[in-house]
This record gives structure tokens, sequence and C-alpha cells, in this order.
């Protein structure tokens, strides 16, 4: 498990300044941040509104701690560089 692991961790593209997953990341950011709240205040009741707030919180909080997890079990963690 560990080799998959690290194998994950190492296997990327590289990232291109206005390639596809440029405009993907500006398209989700403008999306969270102008049109989910936009349409929660007009089309979602409080419950609603809550339920959305803790899906993205829990989103947003488990990430991290998550990625680091991975980096444990790789093998490639290191505390100095967090």
């Amino acid at each position: 498990m560990r080799s998959a692991v690290a194998e994950y961790l190492n296997t990327y593209d590289t990232f291109e300044l206005l390639g596809p997953s440029y405009w993907a990341a500006i398209f989700l950011f403008l999306f969270l941040v102008f049109w989910l709240p936009w349409y929660a205040k007009n089309h979602l009741n409080r419950v609603q509104q809550k339920k959305v707030g803790v899906l993205l919180g829990l989103l947003i909080g488990i990430n991290f701690p998550l990625w680091v997890m991975l980096e444990i079990i790789a093998g490639s963690f290191d505390l100095s560089l967090h």
C-alpha cells in the first residue's frame, strides 16, 4: 500500500498556466464564491443553507489532514515542510 500511495503522490502532471486545470480552478472558485451563496440565499431554506455550509466546512476541514495522512503512509511526510 505504501508504494501505491507514494506513486499516487509523485505521479502528477505539471501545472500549466491558462491550461485546463487553471480554468477549472477559476470556474470552481467563481462558482463557490458568487453563485452558491446567491442560490442558497434565494432558493434554500435555513436548514438547507446550514447543511450546505456544514458540507463545505467538512470538505475543507478534511482535505489537509487526509493529505498529511497520505504523506505519512507514503513515507514522505516531513514536519519541517508543514
